[in-house]
Protein backbone atom coordinates (compact mmCIF):
# COMPACT_ATOMS: atom_id res chain seq x y z
CA UNK A 1 0.00 0.00 0.00
CA UNK A 2 1.10 4.06 0.04
CA UNK A 3 1.40 5.64 3.26
CA UNK A 4 -0.15 8.94 3.46
CA UNK A 5 0.60 11.83 5.72
CA UNK A 6 3.97 12.93 5.02
CA UNK A 7 4.84 16.65 5.49
CA UNK A 8 5.90 19.51 3.22
CA UNK A 9 9.32 20.62 3.68
CA UNK A 10 10.84 23.83 4.04
CA UNK A 11 14.04 25.47 3.25
CA UNK A 12 16.32 28.64 2.46
CA UNK A 13 18.90 28.81 -0.06
CA UNK A 14 19.56 30.72 -3.76
CA UNK A 15 17.55 30.64 -6.51
CA UNK A 16 20.52 30.96 -8.48
CA UNK A 17 23.50 33.43 -10.07
CA UNK A 18 22.83 34.96 -13.04
CA UNK A 19 19.16 34.98 -13.49
CA UNK A 20 18.00 37.60 -15.79
CA UNK A 21 17.04 41.05 -14.11
CA UNK A 22 13.14 40.95 -12.99
CA UNK A 23 10.70 42.90 -15.54
CA UNK A 24 8.87 45.46 -13.91
CA UNK A 25 5.24 44.98 -14.75
CA UNK A 26 2.06 45.89 -13.40
CA UNK A 27 -0.04 43.95 -10.59
CA UNK A 28 -2.07 41.10 -12.06
CA UNK A 29 -5.40 39.99 -11.75
CA UNK A 30 -5.47 38.11 -8.79
CA UNK A 31 -2.16 39.27 -7.32
CA UNK A 32 -2.16 40.14 -3.67
CA UNK A 33 0.07 43.13 -2.67
CA UNK A 34 2.15 43.00 0.43
CA UNK A 35 0.29 45.39 2.10
CA UNK A 36 -2.45 43.24 2.01
CA UNK A 37 -0.28 40.36 4.75
CA UNK A 38 -1.94 39.55 7.89
CA UNK A 39 0.01 39.60 11.14
CA UNK A 40 1.59 36.95 11.87
CA UNK A 41 0.92 35.31 8.39
CA UNK A 42 3.70 32.99 7.40
CA UNK A 43 6.07 33.48 3.84
CA UNK A 44 8.51 32.76 2.04
CA UNK A 45 11.00 36.23 1.60
CA UNK A 46 12.91 36.69 -1.90
CA UNK A 47 15.44 38.42 -2.16
CA UNK A 48 17.32 39.48 -5.50
CA UNK A 49 20.58 40.78 -4.27
CA UNK A 50 21.84 43.26 -7.39
CA UNK A 51 25.46 44.55 -5.77
CA UNK A 52 27.66 45.69 -2.82
CA UNK A 53 29.08 48.62 -3.56
CA UNK A 54 31.85 50.61 -1.80
CA UNK A 55 33.83 47.71 -0.78
CA UNK A 56 37.10 47.78 -0.54
CA UNK A 57 39.00 46.12 -3.67
CA UNK A 58 40.49 42.53 -1.63
CA UNK A 59 36.90 42.23 -0.19
CA UNK A 60 34.91 38.61 -1.50
CA UNK A 61 31.39 39.99 -0.14
CA UNK A 62 28.45 38.07 -0.09
CA UNK A 63 24.78 38.41 1.36
CA UNK A 64 22.74 37.15 4.10
CA UNK A 65 18.99 38.26 4.75
CA UNK A 66 17.45 37.12 8.43
CA UNK A 67 14.41 38.10 9.91
CA UNK A 68 13.83 38.77 13.72
CA UNK A 69 14.12 41.36 16.70
CA UNK A 70 16.62 43.54 16.73
CA UNK A 71 20.60 42.18 16.32
CA UNK A 72 24.23 43.58 17.49
CA UNK A 73 26.40 44.29 14.23
CA UNK A 74 29.00 43.14 16.06
CA UNK A 75 27.90 39.89 17.77
CA UNK A 76 26.81 38.10 14.59
CA UNK A 77 26.89 34.50 14.49
CA UNK A 78 26.85 32.18 11.64
CA UNK A 79 23.61 29.98 11.08
CA UNK A 80 23.06 26.52 9.48
CA UNK A 81 21.24 26.39 6.20
CA UNK A 82 21.39 30.41 5.81
CA UNK A 83 19.65 31.87 2.78
CA UNK A 84 22.71 33.22 1.31
CA UNK A 85 24.33 34.29 -1.97
CA UNK A 86 27.88 33.44 -3.21
CA UNK A 87 30.89 35.25 -2.69
CA UNK A 88 31.96 37.41 -5.48
CA UNK A 89 34.52 39.95 -5.88
CA UNK A 90 33.75 43.36 -7.16
CA UNK A 91 30.54 43.04 -5.39
CA UNK A 92 28.09 42.96 -8.59
CA UNK A 93 26.05 39.86 -7.29
CA UNK A 94 23.14 39.60 -9.36
CA UNK A 95 21.45 36.80 -6.96
CA UNK A 96 18.26 35.64 -6.22
CA UNK A 97 17.89 33.75 -2.60
CA UNK A 98 14.88 32.99 -0.12
CA UNK A 99 14.66 32.57 3.41
CA UNK A 100 11.77 29.96 3.42
CA UNK A 101 10.04 30.44 6.01
CA UNK A 102 9.06 33.77 7.80
CA UNK A 103 6.59 35.63 9.46
CA UNK A 104 5.00 39.00 8.27
CA UNK A 105 4.57 41.07 11.30
CA UNK A 106 4.77 44.55 12.01
CA UNK A 107 7.23 44.67 14.48
CA UNK A 108 9.71 42.42 12.86
CA UNK A 109 13.11 43.43 11.16
CA UNK A 110 14.84 42.32 7.73
CA UNK A 111 18.69 41.86 8.56
CA UNK A 112 20.77 41.87 5.69
CA UNK A 113 24.26 40.87 6.61
CA UNK A 114 27.41 41.72 4.87
CA UNK A 115 29.99 38.79 4.85
CA UNK A 116 34.04 39.30 3.78
CA UNK A 117 34.84 35.98 2.69
CA UNK A 118 38.67 37.15 1.47
CA UNK A 119 40.84 35.19 3.99
CA UNK A 120 38.72 31.79 3.12
CA UNK A 121 36.52 31.58 5.87
CA UNK A 122 33.58 34.18 6.12
CA UNK A 123 33.46 37.04 8.67
CA UNK A 124 30.57 39.63 9.11
CA UNK A 125 31.99 42.69 8.43
CA UNK A 126 28.73 44.98 8.43
CA UNK A 127 24.23 45.00 8.44
CA UNK A 128 21.45 46.75 7.88
CA UNK A 129 17.94 46.34 8.73
CA UNK A 130 14.57 47.60 8.13
CA UNK A 131 11.36 46.82 9.17
CA UNK A 132 10.14 44.08 6.69
CA UNK A 133 7.22 46.20 5.62
CA UNK A 134 9.15 48.68 4.23
CA UNK A 135 11.36 45.94 2.19
CA UNK A 136 8.37 44.92 0.71
CA UNK A 137 6.94 47.77 -0.28
CA UNK A 138 5.82 47.67 -3.66
CA UNK A 139 5.95 43.86 -3.82
CA UNK A 140 2.84 41.32 -4.83
CA UNK A 141 2.59 37.99 -4.58
CA UNK A 142 0.64 36.13 -8.01
CA UNK A 143 0.56 32.79 -7.44
CA UNK A 144 -0.06 32.07 -11.42
CA UNK A 145 3.49 33.44 -11.44
CA UNK A 146 5.58 31.72 -14.22
CA UNK A 147 8.88 33.46 -12.52
CA UNK A 148 9.95 33.04 -9.27
CA UNK A 149 11.08 36.36 -9.26
CA UNK A 150 7.53 37.94 -10.80
CA UNK A 151 6.16 40.34 -7.92
CA UNK A 152 9.39 41.88 -6.47
CA UNK A 153 9.47 45.27 -5.03
CA UNK A 154 10.80 48.43 -5.62
CA UNK A 155 14.80 48.34 -5.52
CA UNK A 156 16.15 49.60 -2.19
CA UNK A 157 19.83 50.91 -1.39
CA UNK A 158 20.79 50.50 2.18
CA UNK A 159 23.94 51.71 4.17
CA UNK A 160 25.70 48.82 5.76
CA UNK A 161 27.12 49.38 9.58
CA UNK A 162 29.56 47.97 11.41
CA UNK A 163 33.21 48.15 12.65
CA UNK A 164 34.50 47.46 9.18
CA UNK A 165 31.81 48.67 6.89
CA UNK A 166 31.93 52.44 6.50
CA UNK A 167 31.19 53.54 3.35
CA UNK A 168 29.30 49.84 2.08
CA UNK A 169 25.51 50.08 0.56
CA UNK A 170 23.31 47.01 -0.78
CA UNK A 171 21.78 47.04 -3.20
CA UNK A 172 18.48 44.68 -3.36
CA UNK A 173 14.50 43.91 -4.09
CA UNK A 174 12.67 42.20 -1.89
CA UNK A 175 9.69 39.77 -2.81
CA UNK A 176 7.54 37.26 -1.00
CA UNK A 177 5.39 33.95 -1.26
CA UNK A 178 2.43 33.46 1.03
CA UNK A 179 1.99 30.57 2.89
CA UNK A 180 -1.17 28.55 2.91
CA UNK A 181 -3.39 25.39 4.37
CA UNK A 182 -5.24 23.58 1.48
CA UNK A 183 -8.17 22.02 2.03
CA UNK A 184 -9.30 19.28 -0.69
CA UNK A 185 -12.14 17.17 -0.14
CA UNK A 186 -11.83 14.07 -2.67
CA UNK A 187 -15.68 13.70 -3.30
CA UNK A 188 -17.02 10.52 -6.17
CA UNK A 189 -16.86 10.41 -9.28
CA UNK A 190 -18.55 9.36 -12.41
CA UNK A 191 -18.53 6.81 -15.40
CA UNK A 192 -15.03 4.98 -14.41
CA UNK A 193 -13.69 2.63 -16.65
CA UNK A 194 -14.45 -1.20 -15.83
CA UNK A 195 -11.18 -2.77 -14.92
CA UNK A 196 -11.60 -5.81 -13.62
CA UNK A 197 -12.79 -9.36 -15.25
CA UNK A 198 -15.09 -10.10 -12.61
CA UNK A 199 -16.74 -6.81 -11.58
CA UNK A 200 -16.09 -3.43 -12.35
CA UNK A 201 -13.57 -1.02 -10.56
CA UNK A 202 -12.24 -0.76 -6.75
CA UNK A 203 -11.24 2.60 -6.95
CA UNK A 204 -8.64 5.18 -4.97
CA UNK A 205 -7.47 7.97 -5.02
CA UNK A 206 -4.21 9.58 -3.78
CA UNK A 207 -2.83 12.78 -3.48
CA UNK A 208 0.51 14.21 -3.96
CA UNK A 209 2.03 18.26 -3.85
CA UNK A 210 5.35 18.16 -6.20
CA UNK A 211 7.40 20.35 -7.44
CA UNK A 212 6.62 19.99 -11.31
CA UNK A 213 3.45 18.52 -13.48
CA UNK A 214 4.34 14.94 -13.61
CA UNK A 215 0.98 13.76 -15.49
CA UNK A 216 2.89 14.00 -18.75
CA UNK A 217 5.65 11.95 -17.39
CA UNK A 218 6.44 8.29 -15.72
CA UNK A 219 6.02 8.94 -11.95
CA UNK A 220 6.86 6.43 -9.19
CA UNK A 221 4.18 4.18 -8.06
CA UNK A 222 5.43 5.04 -4.28
CA UNK A 223 6.03 8.81 -3.40
CA UNK A 224 9.18 9.07 -2.02
CA UNK A 225 11.28 12.41 -1.99
CA UNK A 226 9.75 14.05 -4.77
CA UNK A 227 6.05 14.79 -2.69
CA UNK A 228 6.39 16.85 -0.38
CA UNK A 229 3.18 15.85 1.11
CA UNK A 230 1.24 12.82 0.13
CA UNK A 231 -2.42 10.97 1.39
CA UNK A 232 -4.88 8.68 0.03
CA UNK A 233 -8.90 7.96 0.31
CA UNK A 234 -10.06 4.63 1.18
CA UNK A 235 -11.09 2.08 -1.47
CA UNK A 236 -14.53 1.97 -2.48
CA UNK A 237 -14.96 -1.58 -4.08
CA UNK A 238 -16.64 -2.74 -7.32
CA UNK A 239 -18.35 0.49 -8.77
CA UNK A 240 -17.61 2.97 -11.53
CA UNK A 241 -19.73 5.45 -9.24
CA UNK A 242 -17.41 5.75 -6.30
CA UNK A 243 -17.97 8.49 -3.52
CA UNK A 244 -15.28 8.75 -0.87
CA UNK A 245 -16.48 12.50 0.38
CA UNK A 246 -12.84 12.82 2.06
CA UNK A 247 -11.03 15.61 3.36
CA UNK A 248 -7.48 16.57 3.22
CA UNK A 249 -5.25 19.44 4.64
CA UNK A 250 -1.74 20.09 3.89
CA UNK A 251 0.37 23.25 3.99
CA UNK A 252 2.03 24.84 0.65
CA UNK A 253 4.68 27.75 0.49
CA UNK A 254 2.88 29.13 -2.31
CA UNK A 255 5.93 28.08 -4.94
CA UNK A 256 4.42 29.11 -8.37
CA UNK A 257 5.70 25.83 -9.47
CA UNK A 258 3.89 23.18 -7.29
CA UNK A 259 1.52 21.05 -8.55
CA UNK A 260 -1.07 18.69 -7.13
CA UNK A 261 -0.87 15.12 -8.54
CA UNK A 262 -4.28 13.16 -8.63
CA UNK A 263 -4.30 9.65 -9.00
CA UNK A 264 -6.74 7.27 -9.41
CA UNK A 265 -6.00 3.90 -8.63
CA UNK A 266 -7.47 0.17 -8.75
CA UNK A 267 -6.73 -1.64 -6.04
CA UNK A 268 -6.21 -5.27 -6.56
CA UNK A 269 -4.90 -6.74 -3.52
CA UNK A 270 -3.36 -8.63 -2.83
CA UNK A 271 -1.53 -7.79 -5.69
CA UNK A 272 0.00 -4.11 -6.19
CA UNK A 273 -2.45 -1.57 -7.75
CA UNK A 274 -2.76 -0.57 -11.28
CA UNK A 275 -2.90 3.34 -12.12
CA UNK A 276 -6.20 4.10 -14.00
CA UNK A 277 -5.70 7.94 -14.38
CA UNK A 278 -4.04 10.91 -13.81
CA UNK A 279 -4.36 15.02 -13.54
CA UNK A 280 -1.93 17.90 -11.97
CA UNK A 281 -3.58 20.59 -11.07
CA UNK A 282 -1.39 23.52 -10.49
CA UNK A 283 -1.24 24.80 -6.61
CA UNK A 284 -1.67 28.30 -8.37
CA UNK A 285 -4.59 27.50 -9.56
CA UNK A 286 -6.05 26.64 -5.86
CA UNK A 287 -4.73 29.57 -4.16
CA UNK A 288 -5.43 32.47 -6.83
CA UNK A 289 -9.38 32.52 -5.29
CA UNK A 290 -11.03 34.15 -2.68
CA UNK A 291 -9.68 32.84 0.82
CA UNK A 292 -12.14 30.19 2.36
CA UNK A 293 -13.99 30.25 -0.62
CA UNK A 294 -14.83 26.72 -1.72
CA UNK A 295 -14.35 25.88 -5.42
CA UNK A 296 -15.67 23.18 -7.53
CA UNK A 297 -13.32 21.00 -10.08
CA UNK A 298 -14.89 18.44 -12.21
CA UNK A 299 -11.67 16.91 -13.34
CA UNK A 300 -10.51 14.66 -16.36
CA UNK A 301 -8.39 11.96 -16.01
CA UNK A 302 -5.15 11.34 -18.55
CA UNK A 303 -4.07 8.25 -19.69
CA UNK A 304 -0.71 7.52 -17.41
CA UNK A 305 2.68 7.28 -19.35
CA UNK A 306 3.89 3.90 -19.56
CA UNK A 307 1.11 2.13 -18.64
CA UNK A 308 -1.41 0.49 -20.77
CA UNK A 309 -4.34 2.05 -22.35
CA UNK A 310 -7.53 2.18 -20.14
CA UNK A 311 -10.79 2.38 -22.68
CA UNK A 312 -13.35 4.69 -21.67
CA UNK A 313 -11.13 6.82 -19.72
CA UNK A 314 -12.27 10.10 -21.47
CA UNK A 315 -15.45 9.77 -20.35
CA UNK A 316 -14.67 9.83 -16.88
CA UNK A 317 -14.95 12.78 -14.14
CA UNK A 318 -13.52 13.33 -10.64
CA UNK A 319 -15.03 15.43 -8.27
CA UNK A 320 -13.02 17.58 -6.35
CA UNK A 321 -13.76 20.17 -3.76
CA UNK A 322 -10.64 23.28 -3.16
CA UNK A 323 -9.84 26.33 -0.43
CA UNK A 324 -7.29 27.46 1.14
CA UNK A 325 -6.62 29.64 4.01
CA UNK A 326 -3.27 32.14 4.83
CA UNK A 327 -1.46 29.93 7.45
CA UNK A 328 -0.70 32.16 10.65
CA UNK A 329 2.30 31.88 12.87
CA UNK A 330 1.16 30.40 16.29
Amino acid sequence: GRVGGVGAGEGSGSVGPGVSPPVDSPMPAGARPASGLKDRQKISLICRVVAVRGAPADCNPSVEIRVGSEINADDIKAVARPAQTSPRRGGELNETIMLGSAVFEASALVHVIVWDYSGGDGRPCGRASLPIGDALKGAFYNPKASSQEAGLGMEQTLDVEGKDAGGFTAVLRFGFWEHSKVTVKVDKAHKLPYMDLIGTIDGQVELRLVNSDMSRERFPHTAGEESLWHAETEVVSNTTEPVWAKKFHFPTSGDPRQQLLVILWDDDTPMPATPVGVVSLPIGDILAGQPESEQERKLKLLQVVGEDKVDGLNHARLIMHTSWKPALHK
